[in-house]
């Protein structure tokens, strides 16, 4: 069926290049750099903590990337420190990563200290001692703006944490707990007290900033928010990733991709490389959501990989999906689900992924029309949940 609805012609270049600016996400990424911006002049106004928070396969990872790759290349000013925790969750782990991260980019920068830095760092082999490392090149960045130095902004540092959701993993264990204090607190000196760098902490948890805000405050980070695309930009990311020779897809199957998918770039992506057998697809992943959603009935079968432990039951659960079948998308005022079960039970759904927070930040405009008193707002993980929601809110 979906394959009739593909419409083919000769090349796709064409329409691959038409996309490139929907998947760079121009707005944030100017944006994300406006927020970090180092110096005007010869004063300081770097020293910002960014929380860029998001679901998950909604693009925050490419966001930080093509970010990172423009700083490279002079197009933003600045150098980084990149660690990922997807690859390792330990404090040792994630201090190699900056370490390793950090090095080219001092080089890039062509920073005429550099060597001297090389070589504290290349003897640095803990947190402790790459972030000394880093301070120090931070604090060597500072006195150019001491000596009415220019070029300030081009090589002021900025740490970038993907993931950083799995830094609740290490509240788990006396010593790394204590890494964690010292890493937190570590952020916020540079920033908020010395403003000698920024640091960016990248996250798909819906939980992570209210979680960072136990232990930093809640107004010492700005959260930036990844939201899906908008259904004209959805469709055409997904007509860049089609197979070589398709010329789009028919509005009816559209309608059906998105009414499924919606503007969320990795599960768009998913449709794209399978839409020959788009149907058995929707089939397929629509089972899986349903199941998810049976299996929150029974908050004591879910795995224990989280801080807390579930709190809510069956009816709980009941009562959410059918309070949420009643709103456009599911789109629903956290403060009203809040009363109805407690901040604490709604709290506890949203740690385990089973509901999507979103707070009124300065991107993520894909949800409009909401009142402002209405906010924060919850709602199913994905489209896909919402259908099965719609379709298990009797039968629960």
């Amino acid at each position: 069926m979906a394959s009739k609805m593909l419409r083919r012609f000769s090349s796709s270049v064409a329409n691959f290049n038409q996309g490139r600016t929907v998947f760079t996400r121009e707005n944030e990424l100017a944006a994300l750099n406006g927020r970090l911006v180092a110096a005007v002049d010869d004063s300081v106004s770097g020293g910002n903590l960014v929380v860029v928070s998001g679901p998950k396969d909604s693009g925050k990872s490419a966001l930080l990337r093509e970010f990172r790759r423009r700083q490279g290349e002079g197009e933003y000013p600045g150098v980084s420190s990149f660690a990922d925790m997807r690859g390792s969750i330990s404090p040792r782990g994630v201090a190699g990563m900056f370490k390793s991260s950090f090095l080219p980019s001092i080089r890039a920068s062509q920073v005429e200290s550099w060597s001297v830095l090389k070589d504290q760092m290349d003897k640095a082999d803990d947190m402790d001692t790459v972030l000394a490392a880093i301070m120090s090149y931070g604090v060597s960045c500072n006195s150019l703006v001491l000596k009415g130095g220019g070029d300030y902004a081009k090589v002021y540092p900025t740490i970038v944490l993907d993931e950083a959701n799995l830094l609740c993993t290490w509240t788990t264990d006396p010593a790394t707990e204590k890494e964690l204090d010292q890493l937190l607190a570590f952020f916020v000196m540079v920033t908020k007290q010395e403003h000698i760098m920024n640091v960016v902490l990248a996250s798909s948890e819906n939980f992570f900033g209210t979680w960072l805000a136990g232990y930093i405050g809640s107004l010492r980070a700005d959260t930036l928010h990844v939201g899906d695309l908008r259904e004209a930009e959805a469709r055409q990311f997904f007509e860049t990733l089609l197979p070589t020779g398709s010329d789009g897809v028919s509005d009816e199957l559209w309608k059906d991709i998105y009414s499924h998918m919606g503007g969320r770039m990795g599960l768009l992506a998913r449709a794209a490389r399978s839409i020959e057998s788009w149907d058995a697809v929707k089939a397929s992943l629509l089972s899986s959501c349903c199941l998810q959603v049976r299996v929150a009935c029974f908050p004591e079968a879910l795995p224990a990989n989280k801080p807390s432990k579930p709190c809510w039951t069956k009816d709980d659960w009941k009562a959410v999906v059918s309070t949420l079948v009643k709103h456009k998308d599911g789109i629903t005022p956290y403060m009203a689900l809040c009363n109805k079960l407690s901040v604490g039970k709604v709290n506890s759904l949203i740690e385990y992924d089973l509901l999507q927070y979103r707070t009124l930040a300065a991107w993520g405009n894909d949800i409009e029309g909401i009142p402002e008193k209405d906010w924060p707002l919850v709602m199913p993980s994905t489209s896909l949940h919402f259908r099965a929601m719609q379709r298990l809110a009797k039968t629960l």
